[in-house]
């Protein structure tokens, strides 16, 4: 009995499977080019990730860190050998 079952059972799951991996995939997207749907993945993908709601601060001049010189002091002089 259980040996007749098996075929059913092993086709009744490869069916589900399939039924739910084409509803996945049936996204009806309003974006006619693929520049429209790397913008709308773009928007959902920062939506997703909380990333549209990040605050950027805006580098009003000069970076004081690449402003700075260098201190060499402490560096070995060119002549030494190791």
């Amino acid at each position: 009995m259980a040996r007749s079952l098996l075929p059913l059972a092993a086709t009744l799951l490869l069916s589900f499977t399939v039924l739910s991996a084409s509803a996945a995939d049936a996204h009806h997207s309003s974006a006619s080019t693929s520049s429209d749907v790397r913008v709308e993945v773009d928007a959902q993908r920062e939506h997703l990730t909380g990333a549209n709601t990040v605050k950027t601060q805006g580098t009003a001049g000069a970076q004081t860190v690449l402003d700075a010189p260098v201190d060499t002091a402490d560096a070995p002089s060119g002549s030494e050998k190791k």
